[in-house]
């Protein structure tokens, strides 16, 4: 009934009438710049949801093809996810743990570095993701790049203060 409902009520503010047949307010040029903007609103939602969906089925799509071991699947579907939306930290995150993963299993370091770029892109993106910095870590030890990894102990030890105290 609510749908209904609020579609009527929107036909009459959007008409200017009374539900009885009454007479047009005058304030009919803000009614319809309301109803112009809700569905506009409305329509950006929409737009958004729609993004939403097809990120996680990107998502979804890309954790399976990196279960089966389809590494150049898994890129393709995560590269997707990334031009969708440049700004969110998940695709290089998820980037960096199919490039790892591909990296340690055939012990190739230019997998490995190119999951550390990703992992680094993703703590550009946030750099208070932990996960990141642990992989980091790990794909500095597994490749013997110590200054790396002191350097990156450095700026986790920055971001996550506390108190002035340095966390462990």
């Amino acid at each position: 009934l609510s749908v209904p409902g609020n579609f009527l009520v929107f036909c009459c503010l959007l008409g200017g009438s009374e539900p009885g047949g009454g007479e047009k307010p005058a304030h009919k040029p803000f009614v319809l710049t309301a109803a112009a903007a809700a569905l506009g609103c409305f329509f950006s939602l929409c737009g958004t949801f729609s993004v939403q969906l097809r990120l996680e089925d990107l998502r979804a799509g890309a954790m399976s093809a990196l279960s089966a071991g389809d590494f150049p699947a898994a890129e393709r579907l995560i590269s997707a996810a990334a031009r969708l939306d440049p700004d969110n930290p998940l695709a290089p995150a998820l980037l960096g743990r199919v490039r790892m993963r591909e990296g340690l299993e055939n012990r190739d370091r230019r997998a490995l570095f190119g999951a550390a770029v990703a992992f680094e892109r993703a703590l550009a993106l946030n750099p208070y993701d932990a996960d990141s910095y642990y992989r980091l870590e790990t794909i500095y030890r597994a490749v013997g790049e110590e200054e790396l990894r002191a350097d990156l102990s450095r700026r986790k030890a920055e971001k996550f203060r506390l108190s002035g105290r340095q966390s462990i």
